[in-house]
């Protein structure tokens, strides 16, 4: 798929026991090929063979979240999160993901949205958001996320601590928010499904049960949202809502530019970051 082979250093451990199997550097087909009692046992990247990973549970905005190793997103446990996720897929016969440039991928990501958060003020960040919800008052602040189980419309998820948000919307609004901090992949064009539930701080919804009204209204309003503090990758709407009216798959204020040359530049990063996942005995 690639005009390169990307390798990593990886750690095998007994899922019981925590006990080192063995530590490898291979490609993922190698190591799918060669690798013994995948099923009984957990993988780290060698680069992140410190992180926490046992699976944590608490109450936010009134419903039972857990995660894998942290209720907050870090580098190293995001990458070992995805990395067993690729296994785990691999294993039920889905070969989407068997190459490492996916892991690579997402790590390069994570970094360098990282890195652009923090250039965000905290000062001007909230101005603009003040503004925003002043301005959109149908956005209501939310503590207990069980009353809007069912509820159809449009919901604003804010993570302070990174000065961003990203605005969504569902037939159910509880449900898909509970999806967001489960999730350990990025296929779905959102870049909320890399954090967790306790990087979510403030939570706001718009109830509304008009499929063309939440569609409208999603596509202006991640417009609105500056790049800097948009967690959106895909412009708002539905895929059927862009393609019939002709709208970019992009926000008309993105960074990227367009789909093409935002997926070359991913690739050149992480043919450019991929040497740090090889770690010498």
């Amino acid at each position: 798929m690639f005009d390169l082979d990307f390798y990593a250093t990886i750690n095998q451990y007994d899922k019981n026991s925590d006990r080192l199997i063995q530590t490898t550097t291979c490609t993922f087909p190698d190591l799918m090929a060669n690798v013994l009692d995948a099923e009984a046992s957990y993988f780290k990247v060698k680069l992140f063979e410190n992180a926490p990973t046992k699976t944590i549970q608490t109450t936010h905005f009134g419903i039972q979240a857990s995660n894998y190793g942290s209720l907050k997103i870090s580098e190293d446990i995001y990458v070992n999160s995805f990395l067993n996720y690729m296994i785990k897929r691999h294993m039920s016969g889905d070969t989407l993901l068997s190459d490492f440039f996916h892991l690579i991928n997402r790590d390069t990501w994570f970094t360098n949205m990282v890195e652009k958060c923090s250039k965000n003020s905290p000062i001007s960040f909230n101005l603009w958001l003040d503004n925003f919800l002043s301005k959109h008052a149908e956005f209501v602040p939310v503590t207990n996320l069980r009353k809007y189980k069912g509820i159809s419309g449009l919901y604003l998820l804010v993570l302070d601590e990174y000065c961003i948000c990203y605005l969504g919307q569902s037939k159910d609004i509880k449900n898909r928010i509970v999806q967001h901090w489960g999730k350990n992949n990025y296929f779905t064009g959102t870049g909320i499904d890399l954090f967790r539930a306790k990087d979510t701080t403030r939570v706001f919804v718009c109830p509304e049960y008009s499929r063309d009204k939440i569609n409208h209204s999603e596509y202006t309003l991640v417009n609105e949202i500056p790049s800097s503090y948009r967690l959106n990758i895909l412009a708002g709407g539905s895929i059927d809502y862009l393609l019939s009216n002709q709208l970019s798959l992009l926000p008309v204020n993105s960074i990227n530019g367009d789909l093409l040359s935002y997926f070359k530049q991913q690739i050149l990063n992480v043919q450019k970051e991929s040497s740090k996942f090889i770690v010498e005995s």
